[in-house]
């Protein structure tokens, strides 16, 4: 950043410094000679005649004030020589030291002048912190009474540090730090052009950043911004705090009010692009902390101003020459202010604030509309009510309120969307390449995998309590599920199991919905057909596990009194092709990487061999594990107890190969264990 006279230019400096070439050395204000013999004469007449010095003292000080002037305009004409010329080093700007330490404070301000223009120039920026020059004027700032002293001086420490770190190292190092300047940030006269000097020392170097902080330029600036008839631009202040604040100790420095400060600039204000997104940046910088968390949780009406401002993001205007980075930074801004809503909406007292009835909650219901370029808003009320969902009683509420109606609209408009726009790619690939294959590779919706992975997250929420599984069914559920099974496209692996998770949560110990996921007509297949199909497709083992485990808790339903199995129900199981059911339960065992599953999966094996229908279709499975079934018979109590259970069904069958042996087994490790 370059301080010119007229107007502040931002830009890249280069890092390389001119050839040095010969230079005319200066000399000192006292070895010019019509100075000196003025003020040799003035003196004389003064120490020789008091009385003719009190009768003609207007004229005898017009004298000296004469010599004195014209000993600064030697000066400046020194200064000038130096500056101007071709050499800039270090070694031609010592001997000025002594020259500007002579001179009064009104031929200082001149000289800065002529300090400050030079250090426009890249090649003189170190020598002016080598050789002193730097840390002289940084030391007048406190005591000019010059109004254009102070302004150089800051435009000179300003320019000298631009991209330089070790005259940034100088400016912190000095006795005075940077306490001048961020002082200067408070008077109306210099605080543009402070804050664009502290701009230039912080940029990129972070032991700036964390001494201003230190030096308190985080509270300065909040203040200077809700000050009274405060009408400057933001442009440099919010630059300077976007990077404080970037420190722990930035945001702990940032004052209660920081989040009405920012939320009403954005609100009110009527801010460019670029100061948009900082007042964003800041604001979300802020809202990652536990203490602006609470503040907005507690503050009146702050919370839907945070939702203002993330609906304002959709409105800012971007150029159209760099739209594609306008969009990026639009979309990093607005995501940082979705991560803290959905973050605050985790807070135990969330909702005493905030009830479901009321009109913020209702508001962000509202956002599971979905809006074609806003889906990021029916992302963030989905993450918002999974994160106040965390409790059967909340659930029921949100379920009795029908809050799964809007969740499974979403769902299933979105799948419709994502396979049109499937459907067109194939289209055009087709017409491109003159009705050719389809590329393997389909678009990947990512937005409408992400809204669907969002609602179905809410859902699977609600699904836990058991009093609102049949109620999600009912309402359409297994509809849903069904229509995210027969999407297909690059990216719907995770749709597929977000299918099946809620597809098993809505099974689970609940026999209405166990009876309609088999149940099929000559039209449709039935749902755990459609699940077994994509068992036989899919490689990821999360997708597989929650198949096979949504398959153990229908049998678990079937089984779930000591009164003989549920006939309806267990034919309908059966109905299902061998050996894609069985294959699944035995996959539930052979994997080693959820043990937890792997003793759910003997258990369903257990259930499935207590009839002599089930037995018969684990038999061909039994053969191929043998070695695994007799290990796990001497194993833990309760996977070796399920081993028992499968045996004996097998024995009824007549199976005799290895069942002997793995009872022996059993008997053994009971013994052991």
């Amino acid at each position: 950043m370059v301080l010119n006279e007229y107007r502040i230019e931002s830009g890249k400096h280069g890092r390389n410094c001119c050839v040095v070439s010969q230079f005319c050395m200066p000399y000192h204000s006292a070895q010019a000679p019509g100075a000196e013999m003025r003020l040799k004469i003035a003196a004389r007449v003064t120490d020789s005649s008091p009385a003719f010095f009190t009768s003609n003292r207007h004229k005898i000080l017009a004298i000296m004030s004469s010599a004195m002037a014209t000993a600064d305009t030697d000066t400046l004409s020194a200064v000038d020589a130096v500056l101007q010329g071709d050499e800039k080093t270090t070694d031609a700007l010592i001997p000025l030291l002594d020259v500007l330490e002579g001179m009064s404070e009104q031929s200082q301000s001149t000289a800065s002048a002529r300090f400050w223009m030079a250090s426009r120039d890249e090649a003189w920026r170190i020598p002016l912190g080598e050789s002193g020059v730097l840390s002289f004027f940084q030391s007048l700032i406190p005591t000019a009474t010059e109004p254009t002293l102070t302004l150089n001086a800051l435009k000179i420490i300003g320019n000298s540090c631009a991209e330089k770190d070790a005259n940034r190292k100088r400016v912190i190092d000095h006795p005075l730090s940077l306490t001048p300047i961020i002082t200067a940030l408070s008077d109306a006269e210099t605080r543009i052009i402070a804050a664009v000097v502290l701009l230039n020392i912080c940029t990129d170097y972070e032991p700036a950043q964390l001494a201003a902080v230190e030096k308190d330029a985080v509270t300065t600036i909040f203040n200077v911004l809700t000050e009274d008839g405060f009408d400057d631009p933001l442009d440099y202040f919010l630059r300077v705090l976007e990077l404080l604040i970037s420190h722990d100790s930035g945001k702990a420095a940032a004052p209660e009010g920081a989040l009405e400060t920012l939320l009403t600039a954005l609100e009110y204000g009527q801010e460019e692009f670029d100061n948009t997104l900082s007042l964003v940046s800041i604001l979300s910088s802020l809202l990652t902390t536990q203490r602006f968390h609470r503040i907005v949780v507690k503050g009146d009406g702050l919370f839907s101003c945070v939702l203002d401002a993330i609906e304002k993001t959709y409105d800012l205007t971007v150029d159209v020459e760099r739209e594609s980075k306008d969009n990026s930074l639009i979309a990093y801004a607005r995501n940082q202010l979705i991560e803290a809503v959905c973050e605050i909406a985790t807070d135990s007292e969330f909702l005493e604030v905030y009830p479901l009835g009321g009109e913020v909650m209702g508001r962000i219901e509202k956002w599971l509309e979905v809006q074609p370029g806003k889906e990021e808003l029916a992302v963030t009320a989905c993450m918002v009510f999974g994160n106040v969902g965390r409790s059967d009683a909340v659930c029921i509420e949100l379920v009795e309120k029908g809050l799964q109606k809007p969740l499974l609209k979403i769902v299933e408009e979105t799948a419709d969307r994502f396979d049109e726009s499937v459907k067109q790619a194939r289209e055009k690939k087709e017409a491109v390449e003159g009705g050719g294959e389809v590329a393997e590779k389909l678009p990947t919706g990512a937005m409408s995998v992400g809204v669907i992975h969002a609602a179905v997250g809410v859902l699977k929420n609600l699904a836990i309590p058991a009093s609102n599984k049949r109620v999600l069914v009912e309402t359409g559920a297994f509809r849903a599920v069904r229509r995210m099974l027969e999407m297909e496209g690059v990216g719907v692996g995770q749709v597929w199991y977000s299918a099946v998770s809620l597809g098993r949560l809505a099974t689970v110990n609940t026999e209405p919905n166990a009876k309609e996921l088999l149940a099929s007509t000559p039209e449709t297949q039935s749902t755990l057909s459609l699940f077994l199909k994509r068992y036989a497709e899919v490689e990821e083992l999360p997708v597989k596990v929650e198949i096979s485990r949504t398959i153990a808790a229908v049998l678990r339903i079937i089984y779930a009194t000591d009164s003989e199995p549920k006939k309806e129900l267990l034919n309908g199981l059966l109905a299902h092709p061998s050996p894609a059911l069985e294959d699944a339960l035995w996959d539930m065992v052979t994997q080693d990487k959820y043990p937890v599953v792997r003793s759910e999966g003997w258990f369903a094996l257990a259930l499935f061999a207590r009839e002599k229908e089930g037995a018969e279709r684990v038999r061909t499975g039994f053969a191929k594990e043998m070695q695994l079934v007799k290990d796990t018979a001497q194993g833990e109590s309760r996977d070796r107890e399920n081993v028992a259970v499968l045996c004996a069904g097998l024995k009824a069958l007549g199976e005799d190969e290895g069942v002997e042996e793995i009872l022996r087994r059993v008997v053994v490790g009971a013994v052991d264990g």
